[in-house]
């Protein structure tokens, strides 16, 4: 909760002042009352600090953990960094043994090849050949070493599919980290400028706080100045009330009393008008202010009329441009139109040329 001015007290203690000037009362009454409102404003003044200490804290609280945050964005994304290194060297690890035994199978299907090749040549020769047992045990011999090698073979393509099918995923992994990564620096970048905006506001209230310190000063300083006024009327209220009851309808000591009652009063005026001084000096600060705010929103303002009469000027030329190219353009339509009735006009002309021409020569002829 942001603290926001109050005015109650000050008005309530210029309403009793205001009651002493009339001369209506000089009673211990109106003195309590008196200082009763100086109570009620430092009261309202001190619950005002109080709001804008705790909010103070809770910008501070904030800001603490919008830094913490900060510190664990950036310790998740050194993870991050770690763990995409550490997938990176596994994918070249894997590419390697993907490149080694595929490299591998190259050599196994030559060797398959040549194995293929030498049974087909034991064969031939035992077909040309009586039967001969020692040629069919080679034969079975290479089959079973053939078998051995496409097993082995199968085992390589399974191994390699296994391998490709990691590669792919730490692909997408890879994606994935990279994606969560942009993610968390957004974040981070997002809640550094939230920092930056509780930063401001905290200086702001800072700011605040200290004015109000310096009123509630101002204020407890009237305070002790009321609290002494009111001890030293206590006291003539007290030898005037003596007084009475000593001398009871003595004109002369009632008419003395009424003096110094009035001496109080001419004090009170000029505890007033000190007051009344410093509150038209903070009046003045705040007019000040004001005149000060005022004069740069109509800096604003015609900045931004200077802008929109540039606006204005360059949309009026800019449509004077389109309208002299749309009036360019039907000039250009009509002297085109002309040139078409001038171009039909000599292609008549010429015809009737070339008809006069043709004429002549067979006059010519004749």
């Amino acid at each position: 909760m942001k603290p926001t001015c109050s005015k109650g007290g000050g008005e309530k203690l210029d309403r009793l002042i205001k009651t002493l000037e009339d001369g209506s009362s000089y009673s211990y009454d109106t003195i309590y009352k008196l200082k009763e409102a100086a109570n009620e404003d430092e009261k309202e003044l001190k619950e005002e600090i109080l709001q804008g200490s705790d909010y103070r804290e809770k910008l501070k609280e904030e800001i603490l953990q919008g830094s913490e945050l900060g510190k664990n964005l950036l310790k998740k994304n050194a993870e991050i960094k770690a763990e995409r290194d550490t997938i990176r060297d596994e994918a070249l690890i894997n590419a390697k043994q993907i490149k080694d035994l595929e490299s591998e199978k190259r050599y196994n299907d030559r060797i398959i090849e040549d194995l293929n090749q030498k049974i087909k040549d034991i064969q031939k020769q035992t077909d040309n050949t009586h039967y001969n047992k020692e040629n069919l045990h080679k034969i079975q011999k290479l089959s079973r070493k053939v078998t051995d090698l496409k097993v082995q073979q199968n085992i390589i393509l399974e191994t390699n599919e296994e391998i490709q099918k990691k590669l792919d995923n730490n692909i997408t992994e890879n994606k994935t980290l990279d994606k969560t990564n942009v993610n968390l620096t957004a974040m981070l970048e997002n809640k550094k400028s939230e920092i930056i905006i509780l930063n401001d506001k905290y200086n702001i209230l800072d700011d605040k706080l200290g004015k109000y310190s310096i009123e509630l000063n101002s204020l407890n300083e009237g305070y002790d100045q009321v609290n002494r006024n009111n001890i030293e009327l206590n006291s003539l209220n007290e030898g005037y009330n003596n007084k009475i009851n000593l001398l009871n309808d003595n004109l002369e000591d009632l008419r003395l009393s009424e003096q110094a009652a009035k001496r109080l009063l001419k004090k009170c005026r000029e505890e007033k008008a000190d007051i009344k001084e410093n509150s038209e000096e903070t009046i003045r600060k705040l007019n000040d202010t004001l005149n000060s705010l005022t004069k740069k929103i109509d800096i604003l303002n015609r900045q931004r009329q200077e802008m929109d009469n540039v606006y204005a000027e360059s949309l009026k030329e800019l449509n004077d441009r389109i309208k002299n190219l749309n009036l360019s353009k039907e000039i250009d339509r009509e002297r085109l139109i002309e040139l078409n009735e001038k171009s039909r006009e000599h292609e008549k002309d010429l015809e009737s040329m070339n008809k006069a021409s043709r004429r002549l020569r067979t006059m010519d002829v004749d």
